[in-house]
């Protein structure tokens, strides 16, 4: 393999990615780390209610 995938060209470098922004991705990861911070707490009070 030489790297080229048919007339294309190199699929790695034609693929085009999304451009995101920081502060959107940083905006998501709190969001999911919030969620999972109460998964844990809602967890925890169902255990102790055992």
């Amino acid at each position: 393999m030489s790297g080229q995938e048919g007339p294309g060209g190199n699929k790695e470098k034609t693929m085009i990615r999304p451009e995101f922004s920081r502060d959107l991705v940083n905006h998501r990861v709190a969001e999911l780390r919030a969620e999972a911070r109460n998964a844990r707490r809602a967890r925890l009070a169902k255990a102790l209610k055992r």
